[in-house]
């Protein structure tokens, strides 16, 4: 007999085999569903520039992976600026968030961006230099 003392809603279909990992993970960790993207996009070597994600362990290539991160959540055009400067990144990940349209303007001194996918919490971004 098994007895779960504390269990998160997402996690029973998993212990029932009725759903996958990547399922789970995506129910259960806002940030994934960027990453996962682009861990099926992006060549190992490419670098990725993360602003507000923190799910560097599923990144295509965590040497490669570039975050800022912080506990309030709220973010300045100037640390997109600076995570682009020292990633040299070919894709970028920015919060769903109020202010979403100012992190992407930040984005415009290091060239044209493309999105490539958006869920509920991230957005992820082809940069183009």
């Amino acid at each position: 007999m098994i007895i779960i003392l504390e269990m998160a809603p997402a996690e029973i279909p998993l212990l029932l085999k009725q759903t996958d990992g990547a399922t789970f993970l995506r129910q259960t960790l806002p940030p994934y569903g960027a990453v996962e993207f682009l861990a099926k996009r992006a060549a190992p070597s490419d670098p990725v520039a993360s602003v507000g994600d923190w799910a560097v362990a599923y990144a295509p290539n965590p040497a490669v992976f570039w975050h800022i991160y912080n506990d309030r959540r709220t973010y300045a055009p100037a640390a997109v600026q600076q995570v682009l400067r020292e990633s040299q990144a070919r894709y970028l990940i920015l919060p769903s968030s109020p202010q979403l349209k100012e992190l992407e303007a930040a984005t415009q001194p290091a060239g044209r961006s493309q999105r490539l996918y958006q869920d509920r919490d991230f957005v992820a971004y082809e940069l183009e230099k």
